[in-house]
């Protein structure tokens, strides 16, 4: 594995916190409106007078969720397990069972069914409860349900509570079906329960989670398939007439299998791959395979773990021998599932053959295929897929293949932060893999990271845990765009402290202070400035041991805007000022500009409006608005505030031209800052009716972006102006 490459993320553009909230450069606009139009819509010249913005009519968009994997084309059964489903209406229903008998599947048919019932989506989450692996948090398990429920990035609060609460708030008085996979435990569960509406709920899990009592849980057994519906299933499995030629055969297959639809599908899959191979002769091998299994065992009379095992055997043992070889090689890969360009390099196979070997093992029920080009195991299916790895292929062979994959994430995540960020210079070291990942765009690598980012944090945990420090560095590392753009805080908190522990094995301060100084961030935007200012002073005296002048500069200016958030003002003041001389002498204009915006905002917080308003006319100096409106334009705020104080009408001009570019750039943080603002202004000059207009924009602003605070302050002045 390559040393690892990192620039600094101090000197990133766009990890300053007053960065614009997309990657995407601004739309060229001018004073002209064509097509079809949705939400603001702004023409304007100068600007003169009374500026606001009328809300758009009609209720927000909610987004419809179907999340649900397909239903499983040959259910079978389960009447009365269905029943028990429907007289659970209104409480949690929670499916108990073994592996492999069919939890899931009952869990998908039924909300499936109730479809109708469930007018606002149907979410899914697989909460990886039992081994292989690690069980999901459930604050990410939220962030993802927020997400889908229309909650932008950026309004998702970082903490298990917050989450828990805003979900239940937002899934008040609606009509969602949830079906929370393989769960663990009650403290797993719990924060995921909707608040009071039609709702469905159906955990699944291996144990009888008997905390969830409390939550009003009803608890419906899923035992294994009688006789009967078992043949039936294998009869609308293997499709044909020789269940019905040999039924006999049919029935002992079923018996041997357990009952457990898991074992059903992988004997079916040999079947119907091998058309002149009759029940009968299936009846043998299984036998054969479970007398061996049997004597192997320390419980030979085990009635789960035989029969499953005894089908898995089977079934691997009729694959032909590349696709065997990549169901071994399978088991090895760290993450939850895998993509075909990732199963091709961990194979050292072309894509299209590979593609045509997991068809083969999804075609076997080996494998499954939940959307489009994508594969995972059945948790037991993985496990034995490990151990055939462990038995076949050698120790020299199973470190290659991961490190074959290991290397293809390090390389398209690099191709992901370049098109992301056009403007880093990251760099693997090491040669492309065969097949390279490559992104037409920064929303084609943005939607890649996201479908992948549970794969690159298990990477991440398997190379700091397997001696292979300089490849965790590197997987954390190229995470940041995803970070950056779609803060998810889990994730973050965990990848950039594993890779502090990777950095620190290495001994390489750099990265050290490079991912203390971007954890520090995290914190800082989580709204735990004091955690955030302890990570960047760290960071800042490795960074002042090594000498990185433009590093330090970037430390320090953070450590303003902590103290600024931290209600410090006087702090602020003393770190922006230091972060400036630096950046005067290193000659970094647009770095000169934002430190003084916050140096100005210090500034107006402690009530030196002189002051202020000097360092915000010298910001607009030094910030170029062609090429980076947005901050011109939050300057321009700031300084319509400090204004405010002294000359009404310069201070609507400056709001007033800052609300016009907000609106065409459609920032909603911009226009919350400026609705607010424009708010104040009018208040204090008694045009109260203006005034509620812009704390109306102000406060839906604020609602989308989950700004608790500022939702309550602009509450309160809303209700003082009796609105």
């Amino acid at each position: 594995m390559a040393s690892p490459h990192h620039e600094s993320h101090d000197q990133d553009p766009a990890l300053r916190p007053d960065a614009p909230p997309a990657p995407a450069a601004p739309p060229v606009t001018d004073n002209r409106v064509s097509g079809t139009t949705a939400g603001h819509v702004v023409q304007a010249g100068a600007i003169h007078g009374d500026v606001y913005l009328s809300a758009p009519t009609g209720p927000p968009h909610r987004p419809v969720p179907y999340q649900l994997p397909p239903d499983p084309a040959h259910f079978t059964d389960r009447r009365t397990e269905l029943d028990a489903l429907d007289g659970a209406a209104g409480a949690p229903a929670v499916l108990v069972g073994v592996g492999g008998v069919g939890k899931t599947a009952l869990g998908i048919h039924f909300l499936t069914r109730r479809r109708d019932r469930l007018p606002d989506g149907q979410l899914y989450i697989d909460l990886r409860g039992f081994p292989p692996g690690d069980p999901v948090d459930p604050g990410e398990a939220l962030d993802s349900f927020l997400r889908a429920l229309g909650v932008p990035p950026d309004a998702v609060p970082p903490g298990l509570a917050a989450r828990s609460a805003l979900f239940r708030s937002v899934t008040h008085g609606r009509g969602l079906g949830l079906l929370l996979d393989n769960a663990v435990s009650a403290a797993q569960v719990r924060p995921l329960l909707p608040g009071p509406g039609t709702h469905l709920v159906v955990v699944t899990s291996r144990r009888r989670i008997a905390g969830l009592r409390l939550d009003g849980a009803r608890f419906v057994d899923v035992p294994p398939l009688t006789r009967t519906a078992a043949v039936r299933l294998l009869d609308r499995l293997v499709d044909d007439e020789r269940t019905g030629v040999d039924p006999q055969a049919a029935d002992d297959l079923a018996e041997l299998c357990g009952g457990l639809p898991i074992a059903l599908r992988a004997v079916a899959g040999q079947l119907a791959q091998r058309p002149s191979r009759t029940i009968g002769r299936m009846v043998a091998d299984l036998h054969r395979e479970r007398t061996r299994l049997g004597a192997l065992t320390a419980d030979p009379d085990d009635t789960e773990e035989i029969p499953v095992r005894a089908t898995f055997d089977s079934s691997y043992d009729a694959l032909p021998p590349d696709a065997a070889r990549l169901y071994r090689l399978l088991g090895l890969h760290p993450g939850p599932d895998t993509d075909i360009p990732a199963a091709a390099a961990l194979a050292d196979l072309p894509p299209d053959t590979t593609g045509d070997l997991l068809d083969t093992l999804a075609t076997a029920s080996l494998l499954e295929s939940p959307t489009s080009g994508r594969y995972r195991f059945h948790d037991l299916l993985r496990l034995h897929a490990t151990e055939k790895a462990e038995a076949h292929d050698t120790p020299t062979a199973r470190a290659a293949a991961v490190d074959r994959v290991l290397g293809y994430y390090l390389d398209a995540l690099v191709a992901a932060d370049l098109v992301v960020r056009p403007y880093s210079d990251r760099s693997t070291g090491a040669p492309p893999p065969a097949h390279p990942r490559r992104f037409a765009g920064s929303a084609e690598a943005l939607e890649w990271l996201e479908a992948e980012r549970h794969n690159v944090r298990a990477l991440v945990r398997f190379a700091a845990d397997s001696g292979r420090p300089a490849a965790a560095c590197e997987l954390a590392d190229g995470l940041w765009p995803l970070l950056l753009y779609r803060r998810h805080y889990p994730l973050w908190l965990e990848v950039d402290e594993r890779a502090i522990a990777a950095a620190r094995d290495l001994g390489d301060e750099r990265v050290e202070a490079d991912m203390l100084s971007r954890l520090g961030l995290a914190y800082l935007s989580m709204g735990d400035h004091r955690a955030a200012d302890e990570r960047f002073r760290a960071a800042l005296d490795i960074r002042n041991r090594i000498g990185d002048r433009a590093a330090i500069a970037d430390l320090v200016h953070r450590r303003g805007l902590a103290a600024l958030r931290d209600d410090r003002p006087d702090d602020a003041i003393r770190h922006l000022r230091t972060a400036l001389a630096i950046d005067e002498e290193l000659g970094r204009a647009r770095n000169q500009a934002l430190t003084l915006l916050e140096l100005g905002r210090a500034m107006y917080g402690a009530e030196r409006h002189a002051e202020a308003g000097a360092v915000l006319e010298r910001a607009l100096d030094l910030i170029d608005g062609a090429a980076d409106p947005y901050n011109r334009a939050r300057i321009e705020v700031m300084l319509g505030r400090v204004l405010a104080e002294s000359d009404r009408a310069a201070a609507e001009e400056r709001l007033g031209g800052a609300l016009v570019v907000m609106a065409e750039l459609n920032s909603l943080p911009g226009l919350a800052e400026a609705h607010e603002a424009l708010g104040d202004l009018a208040r204090r000059a008694g045009r109260l009716e203006q005034a509620a207009a812009h704390y109306a924009q102000a406060l839906t602003a604020s609602e989308r972006l989950g700004r608790s605070v500022a939702v309550e302050r602009i509450s309160a002045r809303l209700a003082g102006l009796g609105h």
